[in-house]
């Protein structure tokens, strides 16, 4: 029984009355379908085995009139072309995920001469015009943004010697919707000096149209082709990601080579005591770990602080109020990582990062007033709570950092208020994109103060989740009278309105809180829109880098470039 045209008719593209292989272009009348399954069997055999599982498996279907020609329709191709790559991208599948049987099987639903796509047609339409509708599109939402918060990561590609350098740029929207678009992947051999860098976030800025002014702020990690790149080229204000600052003193403090080394020493020496011996084995083995990025890194750190924690319990000597109080001290300092932790897998704000640091500080400091002297672990977790406490002070002198903790309802207790009314007075004055819209009743805003205390933060035994919010809180200082234009007092009320509202818990969700209230500060929400955009870290989802079938790596960025747009553009573009 003869094979079912249609079947062969897959692999051959029919144009002007010819019937031209998608994979070699050898031409064959349109009719000709016993030389299309012997060029098949001869020159494609894999493509014939594929072709003669399709017969076994679908049957013989009723052959074609011989003398139907079907054309390419390139209106129609382009409709396939485009539904396929929002397939693949959506679903996060490689390009030639599309070659498999069950996607031939619903193309051959949709018609028979679509029953197979030319995979390298498919490319390049994928990644030359898609690749510039969208990126059109991103130059279109940034043109939309009067600030713009960028975040640089680097990864490195297992298969070279090259680093992939990915910037993308982080808004909210009018109504407080978050939005992050990748605006550059690029490639840069790992030896390449800082100043490579620079210049390919000079070159995004300049193809952007994004001046200097128009850059509230850059979050990037610490590596050294990163830290402080910008001030050559950019003079933008770089900030730390959270998660590689912590990271980054953990593995220099408790988990330096040095505390690692003394660990070691000092469990050999009393690993034959009976009473601690099977805890001290384990600890030997947690010292062991190997700690490479932040997940292997805060494993460790928690598993060796939870060790050493209840080892000096054991050996200790505690009264049993002293324990309970030392246990509970242990676990509020865990909390306190657990929320750093919880960074890295959600799209925290950068305005936790200085609530975060103040917590860990005081849980240490607390932790550390129970601690013996004579302790093991002692020198290792003063070294952490001191450079803690260092970073603490820098972050208290960044208004980048306070000012977006103010307009987080979670934080904006945690500091005295008075000069971040300053500060943010003093920007309204001098952005000349800031419109004040007119407010009533601000007459008497001179004369108004709040009643407040000046005492040091209060600091709650336990510090979780559900309560950091109170754990963080601090009163407002007094405001004293100041002369202003009706500029500044109209926007000097809704500060002030906004602190007399509650704070949130910590849990609670900040946008939602603008989203609901925004309307009542329409001035401050230019600037919480401002502020509470950037993300706490620069860390990118490691999924865009494990696809892209087997594209070459500039074709691949340029899928991963795609593959986020197009979602965050909700496949408007």
């Amino acid at each position: 029984m003869a094979p079912a045209p249609s079947l062969i008719r897959q692999y051959f593209r029919f144009l002007d009355g010819r019937a031209k292989c998608k994979v070699c272009d050898k031409e064959y009348a349109p009719n000709s379908t016993t030389n299309m399954k012997n060029h098949l069997q001869s020159k494609h055999r894999n493509l014939y085995e594929e072709y003669q599982m399709q017969i076994a498996e679908d049957g013989v279907k009723p052959s074609r009139n011989k003398n139907e020609a079907v054309e390419d329709n390139p209106a129609t191709t382009h409709k396939i072309y485009r539904a396929l790559m929002e397939y693949v991208v959506f679903a996060n599948l490689p390009l030639e995920h599309i070659q498999g049987v069950p996607m031939r099987r619903l193309l051959r639903g949709i018609g028979p001469r679509h029953e197979s796509v030319d995979i390298e047609s498919f490319k390049k339409y994928v990644n030359d015009d898609e690749y510039e509708n969208i990126l059109g599109k991103v130059k279109e939402e940034i043109r939309k943004n009067h600030y713009v918060s960028l975040t640089a990561y680097i990864w490195k590609d297992p298969t070279s010697t090259n680093n992939i350098l990915i910037i993308s740029n982080h808004g909210l929207s009018e109504t407080f919707e978050r939005s992050s678009m990748i605006l550059k992947c690029a490639i840069f051999d790992e030896n390449a000096p800082g100043d490579v860098v620079s210049e390919i976030l000079k070159t995004v800025c300049t193809d952007l149209n994004i001046s200097t002014k128009q850059v509230h702020c850059m979050i990037r990690d610490e590596r050294s082709s990163l830290k402080r790149v910008t001030e050559p080229v950019l003079p933008i204000q770089d900030l730390d990601c959270t998660i590689h600052k912590i990271q980054t003193i953990i593995r220099e403090t408790f988990l330096s080579e040095e505390n690692i080394t003394v660990f070691k020493r000092k469990f050999d020496e009393i690993s034959e005591n009976s009473t601690t011996k099977s805890l001290s084995q384990d600890i030997k083995e947690a010292l062991n770990l190997n700690a490479t990025d932040w997940e292997s890194t805060f494993i460790k750190f928690k598993t060796l602080f939870s060790m050493a924690a209840n080892y000096s319990i054991k050996t200790g000597n505690l009264t049993s109020t002293l324990e309970e109080k030392w246990v509970e001290t242990r676990d509020d300092v865990m909390k306190c990582f657990d929320l750093a932790n919880y960074m890295y897998d959600s799209q925290e704000f950068l305005s936790s990062m200085y609530p975060i640091f103040k917590a860990i500080t005081i849980s240490l400091t607390k932790y550390l007033a129970l601690l013996p002297e004579a302790n093991i672990f002692g020198a290792a977790l003063t070294s952490l709570k001191t450079k803690f406490e260092t970073t603490l002070s820098s972050l208290e002198h960044n208004n980048v950092y306070l000012i977006a903790t103010f307009l987080d309802p979670r934080y904006k207790f945690i500091e005295s208020n008075n000069n971040i009314r300053d500060q943010i007075l003093q920007m309204a004055n001098t952005d000349d994109g800031m419109d004040i819209i007119p407010s009533p009743n601000v007459e008497n805003v001179q004369k108004r103060k709040i009643d407040s205390s000046d005492s040091d933060m209060a600091t709650p035994n336990k510090i979780s989740k559900e309560s950091e919010s109170n754990v963080l809180k601090k009163y407002l200082s007094k405001s004293g009278d100041v002369t202003m234009d009706q500029k500044s007092r109209v926007l000097l009320k809704e500060i002030f309105d906004y602190e007399d509202m509650p704070s949130l818990d910590y849990d609670e969700d900040p946008l939602e809180w603008w989203k609901n209230y925004g309307h009542k500060f329409k001035n401050l929400s230019t600037f919480a829109r401002r502020f509470l955009a950037p993300p706490a870290a620069s860390v990118v989802n490691e999924q865009l880098f494990g696809e892209g079938g087997s594209l070459e790596l500039n074709s691949k960025l340029k899928y991963i470039f795609m593959k986020h747009n197009i979602v965050t553009f909700n496949f408007n573009y």
